[in-house]
Parts: C-alpha cells; sequence; structure tokens
C-alpha cells in the first residue's frame, strides 16, 4: 500500500462533521458525542467542561477492542 496527497474531497463515508453535547467516560480521560470518540490528546488540547457543546471532524476508524470500525475524532473546536 502506499499513499499520496489529493485535491479530492473524501467521501462522506469515510470523512464526516458532527456536533453535540461532550459526555466524558469518568476517569478515563476520553469522551463520545455521539457515536464519535473523541480521545484524550484532543479533549486535553481544548478547554472544554464535563457537558461542553462541540464540534469537529471524525474519520471512519477501526476499533480493535470492538473488532468493528467507528468514528474517531481528529478535529475538536468547541462552541458557544
Amino acid at each position: 500500500l502506499s499513499i499520496k496527497p489529493t485535491s479530492q474531497v473524501p467521501a462522506d463515508d469515510v470523512l464526516k462533521p458532527f456536533e453535540g453535547q461532550l459526555k466524558r467516560v469518568e476517569g478515563k480521560g476520553f469522551g463520545f458525542v455521539n457515536d464519535v470518540f473523541i480521545t484524550p490528546i484532543l479533549l486535553n488540547c481544548l478547554p472544554v467542561g464535563e457537558e461542553s457543546f462541540v464540534a469537529g471532524t471524525a474519520l471512519l476508524s477501526f476499533d480493535k477492542v470492538k473488532s468493528a470500525y467507528g468514528w474517531k475524532a481528529i478535529t475538536l473546536s468547541g462552541m458557544m
């Protein structure tokens, strides 16, 4: 396999925008917005509270623990 830069826009089934109320998993450092997983690294980069409203972009990603595909945030921003 190989990769190279492209000017093509990714399909909706690979990359999607999301927004909603953040639900942190207590004691774990990560969270979710609906079905989108938010990593601790992204949460630590943005001063968001427990129930903040956030938006971002999610990428379809394989979850090794669940052996299934799911959405994982790659950008995150707080919203007013």
